[in-house]
């Protein structure tokens, strides 16, 4: 009897872990309820379309045949596509090469950047790592061999342009652990245990399957699935939607008792969002009216700037290229060519008989343009630029020159808006060098200055040279001996040493409110691409309605810094390792790589705005004065003789000019934009050289302080500089912002706090005049 007893216990466990088995082997989602397709039809109502240029294609491509037909339905109209990634075996790789490139050779139409990617078979898995592993773009679209084949058209612009869903979206999936591949009814959003392509979905799933080993490699979608769900506090996996005609293979298990109520929010039509974001894709509200004329004498050079001018028409601009040859204008082929890349292909005008000018040329466009891009390099042809455009009937035309050195390194100039270009030439950018007796490191840093691009602006140098307690001949050598190409130098030498405060601050004054301020110490040393940094920001954030005497920006933006934050020096318990990516990623930013805005100002070169420096200029005059109203009275006491700004290190700073700076940021709530690229890589780095404020050190403290202070200069090559969310600099309003010890906050909470100490200290109520700072004071 025990044995039977026994042979029972045993055969009732084998049937449990049989059991087991089966069900874990199916790994997949249990069918959401209810309440999980209310939660899904709330994620539409609230999504947004993604941004532009931020959607990746990946495509399997077994075949080279028909691949132009395959490719079509990305390129008939207008999409958020930025790159399109073919992924073929290496057989067949030459032969898809000769497709795409004539079909970019005879497209008239914008197209999305090709990529190839050889591979040694086609499966999910291998795709799906290289989505986790290749794309930098924000959303991918997964395709199939057959592209959007069989994929009706609204259905097919939801997956060209979709919504910013933060889950898989897509026509075909399952709905069950039990269902095959279905498609749901039209217009209605149904959460999906696991979709098979196409899909649209957010990079971040694919960073879920890093470790490709959680991936079963016959079930890669449904495990993708898994980890999405296990995730996500809400358990969702994947969405289905169709919003075109029921196909031959409808969703079985969408019975009335699951499907979506109809009394379910009546006021909203998924169809008609996307109707509607379908017409704004087709129109775009924002898209730009512009005109670009492109004149250079080679064919070199267009090809040198074909990447800027690939970015301006896939945007929406119209180009006119023009290819002159200063002596060889009389040639009969004037029907003009082509220059073409992965991203465009753009025909150009040659200069000929029929027409021997510039101007002649000009006249004969259908359409003026707005900007004209030359050389700096003046020969018959570029000389009659400049005459031409001083006829009154073009004084609307913005002309831009850059040197032919430069021209390779332009590609973040595709980034500007059109009243961005047309501003270009109204920033005054100057450079103002701090030194006092410390030859070598004046010297690397001039020849940094030397060596970095300008792409064809002035740049007056100013050198400021602090009479040292021990003099230095070889100070006075280095500056005689400089060779300065982009502008004038003019040198300032004190013959009684004032000391780092004074230095700094009258190193430079504005002169208008186009003028701009790099202040540079002289052991900073600059990457050579910091001018572009400063101007692109300068561009951005300045000149977003430039007249002739002043520039309308956010007013609580004071500077531009070249350096990248790497530590918190402010906090009272002292210097504080800092990741600005990381804090953004933990905090749930879309964009972690984002430039933001802080409010400490830097001191390792930067760009100082007019307003606010003069301002800081008339605060330092009533702060060190006899005559200073005083927080505690409110009258002309003396100097303040508490903290303005409490509970920062900054405080203890007496003879650093930063201590008053940080004081008046705070209380305006002022912030400086930062710069946040992948590995700290900086427009400006430090050497911690002994001097005003860095003492002598051994060894070992002098390594552990250089790893902390010392960055990368971001090198030339590549597109670095627009390593960005949608590869421009964000709108203002998406900026992140930071307080004084790198705590998230908003521009608002720093303006109030700023006001509440300014009515402590000084006992005033009403609102301070801008760059006002008796009104600041409360002084009147």
């Amino acid at each position: 009897m025990n044995r039977i007893h026994r042979r029972r216990a045993l055969l009732l466990l084998l049937l449990l872990l049989l059991v087991f088995s089966l069900f874990s082997t199916w790994r997949v989602l249990t069918l959401p309820g209810p309440h999980s397709t209310d939660h899904v039809v709330r994620l539409f109502e609230r999504a947004l379309p993604i941004d532009a240029r931020s959607l990746t294609a990946i495509l399997p491509v077994s075949s080279p045949h028909n691949l132009s037909a395959t490719l079509a339905p990305l390129l008939d109209s207008p999409t958020k596509l930025a790159r399109v990634i073919l992924v073929c075996p290496q057989p067949i790789l030459s032969d898809v090469r000769k497709t795409l490139a004539q079909l970019v050779y005879t497209g008239s139409h914008q197209h999305p950047q090709f990529s190839l990617y050889p591979a040694s078979h086609l499966h999910s898995h291998s795709l799906i790592s290289l989505a986790a592993s290749r794309v930098k773009s924000d959303w991918i679209l997964f395709l199939n061999d057959d592209g959007l084949a069989g994929v009706g058209k609204r259905t097919r612009d939801m997956l060209l342009n979709p919504l910013a869903i933060p889950l898989p979206l897509g026509p075909t999936g399952a709905i069950s652990r039990r269902s095959t591949s279905c498609t749901p009814p039209a217009s209605v959003p149904y959460p999906a245990s696991h979709l098979s392509p196409p899909f649209v979905a957010p990079l971040s799933v694919f960073h879920l399957a890093a470790n490709l080993s959680t991936l079963g490699y016959n079930h890669p979608w449904l495990d993708l699935a898994n980890l999405v769900s296990r995730s996500r506090s809400d358990h969702l996996a994947a969405v289905l939607l169709n919003l075109d005609h029921l196909t031959s293979n409808p969703c079985p298990a969408l019975s009335i008792r699951h499907s979506l109520p109809t009394t379910l929010h009546p006021n909203f039509n998924l169809s008609a969002k996307y109707a509607s974001l379908a017409a704004d894709w087709q129109h775009p509200q924002t898209s730009p009216h512009g005109t670009f004329a492109l004149a250079f004498p080679t064919v070199s050079d267009l090809y040198a700037f074909l990447p800027v001018a690939c970015r301006l028409f896939n945007t929406g601009y119209s180009l006119n290229l023009l290819l002159y040859r200063p002596n060889h204008l009389h040639f009969e082929n004037a029907n003009g060519t082509h220059v073409w890349s992965d991203d465009c292909r753009l025909s150009y005008d040659v200069l000929s008989i029929n027409s021997p000018s510039f101007a002649h040329w000009l006249a004969s466009l259908q359409h003026l343009p707005d900007i004209i891009v030359a050389l700096t390099e003046q020969d018959s042809v570029s000389s009659g630029i400049s005459t031409t455009l001083q006829h009154e009937s073009y004084n609307h035309i913005t002309l831009v020159r850059l040197p032919r050195e430069d021209i390779p390194h332009s590609y973040w100039m595709g980034s500007l808006s059109l009243l961005e270009w047309q501003n270009w030439n109204v920033p005054e950018i100057a450079i103002s060098v701090i030194t006092t007796n410390r030859p070598r490191s004046l010297h690397r840093l001039l020849l940094s200055l030397s060596h970095s691009l300008y792409f064809g602006d002035t740049v007056l140098l100013r050198i400021n040279i602090d009479q040292s307690p021990d003099p230095d001949p070889d100070t006075l050598r280095v500056v005689r001996d400089l060779h300065w190409a982009h502008g004038d130098v003019v040198v300032h030498h004190r013959v009684v040493h004032g000391g780092l405060l004074p230095a700094v601050v009258e190193a430079w004054y504005p002169h208008h409110d186009h003028s701009y301020g790099v202040l540079l110490e002289d052991d900073v040393e600059v990457s050579r691409l910091f001018y572009a940094w400063a101007k692109m920001a300068v561009l951005r954030y300045r000149c977003v309605a430039c007249t002739a005497t002043r520039a309308t920006s956010p007013p609580q933006l004071f500077g531009i810094s070249l350096y990248q934050q790497k530590s918190i020096e402010l906090r009272p318990e002292g210097r504080r390792p800092f990741d600005a990516r990381a804090l953004f990623a933990a905090n749930g930013f879309e964009h972690p790589a984002t430039p933001y805005l802080s409010q400490i100002p830097c001191s390792w070169g930067a760009v100082y705005f007019p307003e606010q420096w003069r301002e800081f200029h008339e605060y330092l005059a009533v702060r060190f004065s006899r005559t200073g109203p005083s927080p505690s009275s409110g009258i002309n006491a003396g100097i303040p003789t508490q903290d303005i700004v409490p509970a920062v290190r900054s405080n203890k700073w007496k003879k650093s000019w930063k201590k008053y700076f940080i004081e008046l940021v705070y209380l305006r709530g002022y912030v400086m934009l930062y710069p946040n690229y992948d590995g700290y890589a900086s427009l400006s780095t430090n050497h911690l050289e002994v001097g005003a404020h860095v003492r002598e050190m051994g060894r070992g403290e002098y390594l552990r302080r250089k790893e902390m202070f010392g960055l990368p200069l971001m090198a030339l090559g590549g597109a670095a500089l627009v390593d960005l969310p949608a590869r421009t600099l964000p709108p203002w309003r998406r900026l992140p912002v930071l307080n004084l010890t790198g705590c998230l906050s908003t521009v608002d909470e720093l303006i109030g706090q700023g006001a509440a100490r300014r009515a402590d200290l000084f006992d005033c109520q009403g609102p301070a005049l801008p760059y006002d700072v008796p009104s600041l004071f409360c002084v009147h």
